[in-house]
């Protein structure tokens, strides 16, 4: 047995020992890329899980933090906030991935622009030494490399936080099936539960880079506008302008996508919970030959989910039309400054069409998607937050000295938690230790 378990046990995940340059240039990555360009790998070359992501310690966090926040809501006289507990747990992380983000999008790639325009500026100078080119060939290999040295590894610790967020509530989510009252057992189906484990549980795999987005867009066009103002003067906010007016587009589409999201979760869950009740009837139906009837109905249920879905989908596609945007607030800002008469250089443009191919990155591309994220992270979140807050088994002390097996005093009970009558009411039964006891009739 024991040899078994030595021969189970996996490696040691590099990244625990990795220091901040292969964690930056993912060098500890290496050793599992040269193995499997030599031979396949096979599941006895992966390592053990790192632990940052291992269940037994995010999760017992997260069920403290949770009671705890349970204890506090009930004091204070308000909803549980799921939120909180993910905020207490991954702030810090949330925090480092937003510095990084602002550093790359605030100081990397304006500082990128310019070095860039001070290049082209020299070069087009009669007498031009070379010496100053050397610095602003520095300064863009400079801005580029922290480009690259921040981005990745920032974008790779946001994947690493939607993890952590996955592991975290399915944590919880695991923990509650086992405490659920037979009442809620009936309303949380399998398939209502697999489907919070494996689709809205996958809305925060991009929650901690995206969520960013929606702070640093508006910034980013502020800087971005007064750097373009300085070098083709009014005519940019003419093509910013453009741009930025996408905006509450963008937003007013996140809202009717968030209310499509829900409509997809709710009509699943209704088809996979008939879909169940179906499948433990089916001796009934199969001896009545109901399967056509019933197909039908689980039918429309699913045309009506497709429908949501793909609704949903034609939303999402509104958001990819960011290359024409970009060139076209471009196009404007040049035209803009011709018909204004404005002088402008090949500097001006460089350095224009730089911060507009950023900028527009962000607020067409990352924008967009942030407010989709959103709303599917609050959807997503809203669900799984009325999730734990099923009605659980009530567990009582039992005392070792008492002369009853069973005592039930003035009980009550009732199938449907919804029901405003108890199907069972003022029951008293003691029943003695070591006697036969059967209840008969119904």
């Amino acid at each position: 047995m024991d040899e078994q378990v030595k021969k189970s046990r996996k490696k040691r995940n590099p990244r625990e020992h990795a220091n901040l340059f292969t964690v930056l240039t993912f060098l500890y990555t290496f050793p599992l890329f040269l193995l499997g360009n030599t031979r396949d790998i096979n599941e006895s070359d992966l390592y053990e899980t790192y632990t940052g992501h291992k269940a037994s310690i995010l999760g017992k966090q997260s069920q403290i933090l949770w009671q705890e926040e349970l204890d506090n809501a009930n004091t204070q006289k308000r909803k549980p906030s799921l939120l909180k507990v993910l905020v207490k747990i991954l702030g810090w992380d949330f925090l480092l991935i937003g510095i990084a983000v602002g550093f790359e999008n605030f100081i990397a790639q304006p500082c990128k622009a310019l070095f860039l325009g001070g290049l082209i500026g020299h070069y087009a100078k009669k007498d031009c030494s070379g010496f100053p080119s050397y610095l602003y060939s520095l300064g863009i290999i400079v801005s580029t490399l922290f480009c690259c040295l921040i981005g990745q590894p920032y974008l790779m610790a946001s994947y690493h936080m939607g993890l952590k967020m996955r592991v975290v509530c399915s944590s919880l989510i695991y923990n509650k099936i086992l405490k659920l009252s037979p009442s809620s057992l009936r309303k949380s189906t399998p398939g209502y539960i697999i489907n919070l484990l494996s689709g809205d549980i996958n809305a925060f795999e991009r929650v901690g880079f995206l969520l960013h987005m929606l702070w640093v867009c508006p910034l980013q066009a502020v800087l971005f506008l007064y750097l373009v103002w300085t070098k083709m003067g009014v005519a940019s906010t003419f093509g910013i302008g453009f741009m930025v007016m996408f905006i509450p587009v963008y937003v007013l589409l996140g809202s009717i996508l968030k209310k499509y999201r829900l409509k997809v979760s709710t009509r699943r869950d209704e088809r996979i919970r008939l879909t169940n009740e179906l499948i433990q009837g089916i001796n009934v139906i199969k001896m009545y030959a109901w399967e056509k009837p019933f197909a039908e109905i689980i039918s429309t249920f699913r045309k009506l989910e497709v429908d949501s879905m793909k609704k949903s989908t034609y939303l999402k596609g509104l958001f990819t039309f960011n290359e024409i945007l970009i060139a076209t607030s471009i196009f404007i800002t040049i035209i803009s400054s011709v018909l204004l008469n404005d002088a402008f250089e090949a500097t001006a443009v460089f350095i224009t069409m730089n911060l507009f191919f950023s900028l527009g990155l962000t607020v067409t591309t990352f924008f967009p998607l942030s407010i989709a994220v959103l709303a599917e992270f609050r959807v997503s979140l809203k669900r799984i937050s009325a999730f734990l807050q099923s009605q659980e088994i009530d567990f009582h002390t039992k005392s070792e000295d008492s002369e009853s097996a069973v005592a039930i005093t003035s009980g009550f009970a009732k199938w449907d938690e919804d029901g405003n009558r108890n199907t069972l009411t003022d029951i008293n039964i003691h029943i003695k230790k070591k006697s036969l006891t059967a209840l008969i009739g119904a």
